[in-house]
């Protein structure tokens, strides 16, 4: 059995693929790599397709087409190289040895002794490997940070609604009392005559936003007229009722055009007490508890059954209040954009700060 193993583009590393038979590799020959040899990618070298080798991979195999440098580690210092080929310049030298079409440009073995490292004593090169290291771990933890800064403000928003409320004496009610249901369905793809129409056709795929404009399959006045699929028309709220995304999520939007819907989803029509944007409010609210009403299936996949969401309450509030509730909702979610696009930027500013790092680390500047 052998371990075979692939390189990531921009210098982050060295990674295991698949374990083969010796009769299922192809390669007439193949090369055995150790801890801190430097593999690189002829393919994609010139994209920082490099890395070191790990002590886990020691002993794996790799074809011509990924050149091994094994280094003498009395001068070398592996973690060094490790970040010298995250940087452009070796990026770029590479590009310059490698030959081909476009696209298909390869790293020559010829070539590969003229790519140059700057390479300073190695007490130097374990000093700016461990700077780097030492950076990089408060980048790293700057994006955790940002990150779990981010899962705590969706996680307020839900609880918090959740407990505005609870603590309320609101009526309970439920989706059967609510609202009308509305199935959907798929006509034939075999009649060209029902596709390609003007007529949105939504499916859980369609589900990513809280408000459903359009799809990307429609089908046509045909299709209406001669199979049992309903027209929904706006401000129906559409769930997702069968599907694998409701292992962590039951999506559910407001639809605002006339659509259909396939046969994994199910409308709710409601009644003069509800806004629909109240209604698909609580369904993400609650979303936790609609979530434990999901069955699996025989072969995996996962239903809420109809009439465990019939049964599904959620409180009443009145109209004036539940107009209230979405626009704190709203604000909240202002609120929440605003900070996401300062950690977008902050993101990108530390993105950006990593080249500069590394332009001053092989320059002698750190």
């Amino acid at each position: 059995m052998y371990q075979t193993v692939g390189c990531k583009l921009y210098g982050l590393g060295v990674y295991g693929r698949e374990i083969k038979k010796g009769h299922e590799i192809a390669a007439k020959k193949m090369y055995r790599i150790r801890e801190n040899d430097l593999l690189i990618n002829r393919i994609w070298a010139q994209k920082g397709s490099a890395g070191i080798v790990p002590k886990h991979l020691d002993g794996a195999v790799v074809t011509n087409d990924f050149p091994v440098v094994e280094f003498d580690l009395t001068k070398v210092f592996p973690p060094y190289i490790a970040w010298y080929v995250k940087y452009q310049d070796f990026w770029d030298e590479c590009r310059s040895h490698s030959h081909g079409t476009s696209g298909r440009e390869r790293l020559k073995p010829k070539e590969l002794p003229n790519i140059t490292f700057p390479l300073p004593p190695l007490n130097e090169q374990q000093r700016v490997a461990a700077i780097l290291d030492r950076l990089m771990e408060r980048i790293d933890e700057a994006r955790r940070q940002r990150e779990a800064a981010m899962e705590a403000i969706k996680v307020f928003k839900k609880t918090s609604a959740q407990e505005y409320l609870n603590k309320k004496d609101y009526p309970h009610k439920s989706i059967a009392t609510l609202c009308d249901i509305i199935s959907g369905g798929t006509p034939s793809k075999s009649n060209p005559d029902y596709w390609d129409g003007s007529i949105p056709w939504v499916r859980p795929k369609n589900m990513k936003n809280k408000e459903i404009l359009d799809s990307d399959a429609h089908i046509t006045e045909n299709a209406l007229k001669e199979t049992n699929i309903k027209l929904l028309e706006p401000d129906t709220v559409l769930i997702v009722v069968r599907g694998m995304i409701m292992v962590h999520t039951v999506p559910s939007a407001v639809l605002k055009n006339r659509a259909v819907i396939n046969q994994d989803m199910k409308g709710l029509v409601v009644n003069d007490s509800l806004l629909p944007e109240y209604l698909c409010a609580c369904l993400w609210i609650y979303n936790d508890k609609l979530l434990s009403l999901v069955e699996k299936s025989g072969h995996g996949t996962r239903r809420l059954p109809t009439e465990s969401l019939l049964n599904f309450t959620i409180p009443v509030p009145t109209l004036f209040e539940q107009r209230q509730l979405l626009a704190n909702l709203s604000a909240l979610n202002g609120k929440i954009k605003e900070i996401q696009h300062l950690q977008i930027t902050s993101k990108n500013d530390l993105e950006d700060l990593i080249p500069s790092l590394l332009q001053k680390a092989f320059a002698g500047e750190l």
